[in-house]
């Protein structure tokens, strides 16, 4: 799997797609962070009542939904898991 994923990650940078890849840590490496009335309150992962994890994420440009979701078909993790695509909110004016 690690072989076709470095050809993908090739085929991103030659095609002017790729921002940045990386893979996480397993979901009980975490920790969820919520603050309510004030109070924060700390729960070790994994902390998500699901059958899928995230397992790493790639971050490309892309120009439009279609064309984001042509890229990620050709995801090794598409063809062995899920890949979920959304476009980044833009948090306001810099």
């Amino acid at each position: 799997i690690m072989e076709r994923v470095q050809l993908y990650l090739e085929e991103l940078h030659n095609h002017g797609n790729f921002i940045d890849a990386s893979r996480l840590q397993p979901a009980n490496s975490g920790a969820v962070v919520k603050v309510r009335g004030g109070q924060m309150a700390i729960t070790d992962g994994p902390f998500i009542e699901t059958r899928e994890q995230i397992a790493g994420y790639y971050l490309i440009e892309a120009n439009d939904l279609n064309d984001a979701i042509r890229i990620a078909a050709k995801s090794p993790s598409a063809h062995l898991g899920t890949v979920e695509v959304r476009p980044l909110k833009e948090l306001g004016p810099r």
